[in-house]
């Protein structure tokens, strides 16, 4: 006999394009576009990349674009005596990528594009944006206030579906 948990996973497909031309324009009033999304503003940054905050002109939804730069990861291989180590993080951002595109689920942030032009030496991860911030913050001196009881067993119980759904769909987690 199938789980109800089962029954739920069961069928969803993942709603994601992958795109494989890039279009970058800047508008007469200064907007850049990355095909259809608008940069609104750098929201990270990181070794190889950063994450913009965009807007999706087709459906006026916020996302967040993670912008890889692949030429920085190959000069990064090549440079460091730890070539293999960084051959690692190339392969395991294509993994990231081929997991994002299996996944669907309420509490999982979710892939929308992969925008991958074999012309351009950046690849665009597109992915839904989660406002609001952490639902709890350090202070200086490492307290936090605590979670309201509510709060935290909502927040306990997205965190169990999430990751409920991950082994189901045998993905762990670190």
């Amino acid at each position: 006999m199938r789980s109800t948990v089962e029954r739920k996973y069961t069928g969803q497909s993942p709603s994601f394009r992958e795109t494989e031309k890039l279009n970058i324009e800047v508008d007469e009033q200064g907007n850049k576009f990355v095909n259809q999304y608008v940069l609104i503003r750098t929201i990270g940054a990181g070794t190889y990349g950063r994450v913009n905050l965009c807007l999706d002109a087709c459906d006026n939804e916020l996302r967040a674009m993670k912008i890889l730069n692949r030429k920085m990861l190959r000069r990064n291989m090549l440079m460091s005596g730890k070539g293999a180590r960084n051959r690692q993080l190339g392969d395991d951002m294509m993994r990231e990528i081929a997991i994002l595109k299996k996944l669907s689920h309420d509490n999982i942030v979710n892939m929308v594009e992969v925008i991958d032009d074999i012309e351009n030496d950046k690849l665009f991860i597109v992915m839904e944006y989660v406002d609001g911030g952490p639902i709890v913050k350090l202070s200086r001196d490492g307290k936090c206030e605590a979670l309201g009881e509510e709060l935290a067993r909502r927040a306990f119980k997205q965190l169990v579906q999430g990751l409920d759904y991950l082994h189901f769909n045998k993905i762990g987690h670190r």
